[in-house]
């Protein structure tokens, strides 16, 4: 067999570092968070350069670690403190993102853009006082379940409001989610007597207002991301006044401060604010680039960790019925995260 050669005076310098690398780059167009195309580089095997022009997924899967973690906290310190004492401790420690906000591009802010960050702070802090109020009817992974099943219903209110793609696909998905949403919530009420607080019931509707509070929360951040305007640093100490100034007011009227007072409660209280500084600053640099499909996801993680957390310390046993909830819930999810993925893809 004849093998051809190639004259090296008829190779130009830049000619010759790519034969020498026997690498050559190629672009792929994929679909930002905003729907505006994006050129990805492509080495010649087809391997995205994920660090480089993927930082938004990274994030995600810090924001939902994070997540996680911050919702298995705020069980255990509201169990040590009352709920309005935990915000304060979880909302203070955020406004140290004073000092790395960029006011040069926070001058050219407008009216819209300041009223879409005060909304989003107040819709994390009745989101997440509800989510604790809840654990006081409900175990902490019947309320997780409830609240942290964000995509689905997230997908339909970004429908309503911010006018995205919704096709029979997604419709089907919502029913499937609605009806796993519903299976939980019969079990929570049927499961569970009467707490000293009140009956089972009062615990779901107060969780399905959590629930309502952090979808508004993420169409909120969605909007800013599409205006272009979603400063990590200044979503994150506009949740943290939100809290601060809410639960100081509510514990000084009710004259219920209770600060912590054992080696185990400082901690907690300590873990708790560093876990939502890394959390909030990690879910606004996602969603600069990511879809929020795949951030919500992310934070779905919460749901199976936090009911392995009651079925190993706290001796729960869980029904068939929440189980196949909770399959339907998640499955769902998990659809609508590969519809998704094969969207962008093509």
């Amino acid at each position: 067999m004849e093998t051809s050669r190639i004259d090296p005076s008829l190779v130009k310098p830049m000619d010759r570092i790519a034969c020498a690398d026997q690498k050559v780059t190629h672009k792929q167009i994929s679909v930002d968070s905003e729907g505006n195309d994006r050129e990805d580089s492509l080495d010649d095997d087809g391997g995205l350069c994920f660090s480089c022009k993927r930082p938004g997924l990274f994030w995600a899967v810090i924001a939902g670690l994070s997540q996680t973690l911050q919702v298995l906290l705020l069980a255990e310190t509201a169990h040590a403190l009352n709920s309005l004492q935990t915000m304060f401790f979880r909302s203070l420690p955020l406004l140290v993102f004073v000092l790395f906000i960029s006011w040069e591009e926070a001058v050219n802010y407008d009216s819209q853009d300041l009223v879409l960050n005060i909304l989003y702070g107040l819709f994390d802090v009745i989101g997440v006082s509800s989510f604790l109020f809840s654990t006081g009817f409900l175990s902490v992974s019947d309320a997780t379940a409830i609240v942290c099943n964000q995509p689905i219903p997230s997908t339909l209110f970004a429908c309503i409001f911010l006018g995205e793609v919704f096709d029979v696909t997604d419709g089907a998905l919502v029913i499937l989610n609605a009806i796993g949403l519903v299976l939980i919530c019969k079990t929570s009420m049927e499961n569970y007597a009467a707490s000293s607080q009140g009956p089972p019931f009062v615990g779901v509707s107060i969780a399905l207002f959590a629930l309502l509070c952090v979808v508004l929360l993420k169409a909120t951040a969605r909007k800013l991301a599409h205006r272009g305007r979603e400063d990590p640093s200044l979503v994150s100490l506009i949740v943290g006044c939100s809290g601060t100034m809410l639960s100081t007011v509510c514990l000084t009227l009710t004259d219920s401060w209770d600060m912590p007072s054992t080696t185990q409660e400082i901690l907690l209280s300590i873990l708790l604010g560093l876990t939502a500084i890394v959390h909030f600053y990690s879910f606004s640099k996602a969603l600069q680039t990511e879809n929020m499909m795949y951030i919500a996801t992310a934070i779905t993680l919460s749901i199976p960790v936090a009911y392995c957390y009651d079925v190993i310390f706290k001796g729960i046993i869980l029904s068939l019925v929440t189980i196949i909830g909770v399959g339907l819930s998640m499955g769902s999810t998990l659809l609508l995260y590969v519809k998704t993925c094969v969207a962008n893809h093509d």
